[in-house]
């Protein structure tokens, strides 16, 4: 019975036991007690460390990143990151992610960063590169010293003699050593800035601001801002406030642009034509109000489409009384039309009346008449008839027929411009009943 008692001692005492998992991925066997005082996990009563069923931790490694830092993460994560993942387990202080390969030629080679590499004159081959993987032979090129290229020259020497090497397998053809000509900043008239050559500048247009000069912050003179402005027939410009105000106009802003216009449009208006025969542009509102025709939206005065109403000027009455009358109305009362837009108040009408002729209104386009004959028909006793320079002929009996009035006919200037034409077929001119003898042809 003793030796029962002891086995279901330590049956008792296994099952109170089980593992105990670490951070770390250990485990151990201990009681739930001891198992949380030692900060790990417990896994239950009864429960075995083998097999090792506790989380295992991540495997970790160093890895050179982009910026040739190095950080210790997983492989997985150190390709996400673009890095060079040295294998698990290693760690950052095995490695100079900066470092690689630096060649001399001759198949010398050393494991360095850039600057000593560069300091010894060797040629770096990247950061990460290694030695046995690159070809270290020696290889010539280009090397400026001085602003002169010499060909086929080696890159340890170059650099040591203070050129610039311009690479393996480089040659002068291009002359690489040439300097640039010198750039400045280039102001333009809109306040651009454009960095380029003195020469470039000019050729541009622009205003050089001199060598070595840039664009940040800008140098060159702004113009003055500039934004809309209204004209009060609704036309819209784009310039300075002071010249809107100038042309008296409304200015919208700095920056305010005509398109789409914000200007307010005027009323549309057109050609109004009044009963006198002026034009004026106006609403048709305002047209109609007036007592005028309207002539459409748009049209213009310009030349003047309004029908004009007849001249009229002062015609003189057999008895002396004037009236102001058409040409044709005046001959049709049997008066003596005195010219288009003459009036009754500076005509005088008297039994001195004065008839003017002219064959064809050459020298007088106000002549009374055409016609010698004419204007005797409409004479009366006392006027005098001036006949301007011109060949008179007729289609009756005689060409001047005075019948019995005592009127006077005188040319202008004389025979020798003024001449009556019988035309052998006709009598030259009849006095019939001039009692008096009064009647006469000067």
């Amino acid at each position: 019975s003793r030796m029962y008692s002891t086995l279901i001692n330590l049956r008792q005492e296994l099952l109170q036991n089980g593992s105990c998992c670490f951070e770390s991925g250990a485990c151990t066997l201990t009681d739930q007690l001891a198992c949380g005082n030692a900060g790990g996990l417990f896994q239950g009563e009864g429960s075995a460390c083998e097999p090792n069923n506790c989380p295992q931790p991540p495997t970790l490694g160093a890895c050179c990143l982009p910026d040739l830092s190095c950080s210790e993460v997983e492989a997985s994560e150190c390709a996400t990151l673009g890095g060079d993942y040295k294998g698990d387990d290693s760690v950052c202080a095995s490695f100079n992610c900066a470092a690689g390969a630096c060649c001399f030629g001759l198949d010398a080679c050393t494991f360095v960063i850039e600057s000593q590499c560069d300091a010894a004159g060797g040629d770096f081959r990247g950061a990460g590169s290694a030695c046995d993987s690159e070809d270290c032979t020696l290889t010539f090129g280009a090397c400026c010293l001085a602003e002169v290229c010499i060909p086929e020259f080696d890159p340890s020497l170059c650099v040591s003699s203070g050129g610039e090497f311009q690479g393996e397998g480089s040659d002068c053809a291009a002359d690489p050593c040439a300097v640039p000509p010198a750039t400045g900043a280039c102001c333009f008239a809109n306040g651009s800035c454009v960095v380029e050559t003195e020469s470039d500048c000019g050729v541009n247009g622009g205003i050089y601001s001199g060598d070595n000069t840039s664009c940040v912050p800008n140098p060159c003179p702004q113009p003055p801002a500039i934004g809309a402005c209204c004209a009060s027939d609704g036309s819209c410009s784009e310039q300075t406030e002071a010249d809107c105000q100038v042309a008296g106009g409304v200015y919208s802003g700095d920056g305010a642009s005509c398109s789409p216009t914000p200007c307010s449009q005027p009323p549309v208006t057109g050609a109004c034509c009044a009963l006198d025969g002026s034009c004026s542009e106006q609403t048709e509102v305002d047209c109609q109000s007036s007592g005028g025709s309207y002539s459409g939206e748009g049209t213009s005065c310009a030349p003047n489409p309004c029908p004009q109403p007849p001249a009229t000027g002062a015609c003189c009455s057999d008895d002396g009384s004037c009236a102001v009358l058409t040409q044709t109305s005046c001959a049709a009362s049997g008066g003596i039309y005195q010219g288009d837009d003459t009036g009754c108040e500076v005509v005088v009408c008297s039994d001195d009346v004065v008839i003017t002729v002219d064959d064809d209104f050459g020298e007088n386009p106000q002549a009374n008449f055409n016609s010698i004959q004419d204007a005797i028909n409409a004479a009366s006793d006392g006027a005098t008839i001036l006949v301007y320079p011109g060949t008179y002929t007729g289609n009756l009996d005689f060409v001047l027929d005075f019948g019995s009035k005592s009127i006077a006919v005188q040319s202008t200037s004389g025979a020798s411009q003024t001449s009556i034409d019988a035309e052998w077929s006709r009598g030259l001119m009849n006095f019939n009943g001039a009692t008096e003898g009064v009647a006469s042809l000067v």
